[in-house]
C-alpha cells in the first residue's frame, strides 16, 4: 500500500510543471514522508511510528472515554489531566496536518477557526 503514495504522485498533486515548484514539492515529500532511507514512496516504518506516537499520546483520553462515557464500567479509568488532554489534541493535530499535506499537497490551519454563522444569536433568543 505504501508504494501507492510515491514522490511522483505527490508532485503531481501540485498540478504544476514549473521546475522550482516541482523541486519544492520533492523536498517537502522527502522531508515529511520518505523517511530516513529517502524512499521514493511513503515510508511504512514512519507511518507506523506516527500511529504509535499518536496512540500513546491519546491513551489516557481514550481509556476515560471508553470506560466512562461510551460505556459505564463499574471501575472507570481516571479522568485525564488537562496536560494529557492537550498532549492528545496536539498529537491528533500533528498527524492530521501531516497526512492532510500528503493527501492534498496543501496545509490545513487548525489555529484559525472560521465561524460562518452568528454564534451569539442563541444568547438573544428566549428559550421557553
Amino acid at each position: 500500500m505504501a508504494e501507492q503514495f510515491t514522490e511522483d504522485w505527490f508532485i503531481h498533486l501540485w498540478g504544476t510543471q514549473d521546475k522550482l515548484e516541482r523541486e519544492a514539492a520533492r523536498r517537502i515529500f522527502r522531508k515529511h514522508f520518505a523517511g530516513e532511507n529517502c524512499l521514493t514512496h511513503i515510508d511504512p516504518a514512519m507511518v507506523a511510528r506516527d500511529r504509535g506516537n499518536m496512540t500513546e499520546a491519546v491513551e489516557s483520553v481514550v481509556d476515560h472515554v471508553d470506560t466512562s462515557i461510551a460505556h459505564m464500567d463499574k471501575k472507570p479509568a481516571e479522568i485525564p489531566t488537562f496536560q494529557e488532554l492537550h498532549t492528545a489534541i496536539d498529537a491528533i493535530s500533528r498527524a492530521f496536518r501531516k497526512y492532510y499535506l500528503l493527501m492534498t499537497a496543501d496545509e490545513f490551519d487548525l489555529e484559525t477557526v472560521a465561524v460562518n454563522h452568528d454564534w451569539e444569536r442563541i444568547f438573544t433568543l428566549p428559550w421557553k
